[in-house]
């Protein structure tokens, strides 16, 4: 373990950030108002960043260090972020994205109880995802209990277990230092909706807006990679 100002650096495991986005589709609202609302073609759905709109919602996993594609998945309205984490962490580690003690960065918008316990008791993650003001780590903490496994002939986990628990209160000690590392995903989905028009999209269906968003992920990806090539930050390259 090394430490890089406030960040705990552990070699060999890997940072991942997960976050959501609204992925609204260019539709004049005014005149199909008659066609939007529940039971309708279409619905409305909202979000913090930009109100009110009709469309899905991307939630993404990237590495926080290389910017590689993880994994994302699109829904229809805009459910809660926080009930869509536990199916999408059993998605990644499910086709080997995440494994055994790698660290899940989320912004508050995650934040539950449950959700703290499903990724260190249930994956044996590192959870850091922010707390709320009113969030209780300690109640967290003493209501833990070891994955079932361990006394399934794998009690091995028990020790693993132990230490992702120790790492967790580390790692709450020190949220503010992993800030500017979650930013890294805002950076993406600007790249994405700044350079690659993700920002709205011509496609009115989630099987089409999905093959939209594999193509500007794809774009996205490669444009990070060039920029870099000539000395370009990934900050800058959002900016344009």
């Amino acid at each position: 373990m090394k430490t890089n100002g406030m960040i705990i650096v552990f070699s060999g495991r890997k940072y991942v950030i997960i976050d959501t986005t609204a992925v609204p589709v260019d539709i004049n609202t005014w005149r199909k108002r008659f066609e939007i609302g529940k039971g309708k073609k279409y619905t409305w759905s909202y979000s913090s960043s930009c109100g009110y709109y009709v469309g899905c919602k991307l939630i993404l996993a990237i590495d926080a260090i290389t910017y590689d594609i993880l994994g994302f998945e699109i829904y229809d309205g805009s459910p809660n972020d926080a009930k869509l984490l536990e199916r999408f962490i059993e998605h990644l580690c499910n086709s080997r994205k995440l494994r055994m003690g790698d660290f899940v960065i989320c912004d508050r918008g995650f934040t539950s109880k449950e959700n703290y316990h499903i990724l260190i008791s249930r994956f044996l993650l590192v959870p850091m995802i922010f707390a709320r003001k009113n969030t209780d780590l300690k109640r967290i903490l003493a209501t833990l209990t070891p994955p079932l496994d361990i006394w399934n002939g794998k009690p091995y986990l028990l020790d693993i277990w132990k230490k992702i628990v120790r790492e967790f209160i580390q790692i709450a000690e020190i949220w503010p230092g992993f800030k500017e590392i979650r930013s890294n995903i805002e950076l993406f989905f600007n790249v994405a909706k700044n350079c690659v028009r993700l920002n709205k999209v011509h496609q009115f269906t989630k099987e089409s807006i999905l093959k939209k968003v594999i193509r500007a992920f794809h774009l996205t990806s490669e444009l990070i990679r060039t920029a870099k090539l000539f000395n370009i930050g990934v900050r800058e390259l959002a900016e344009m």
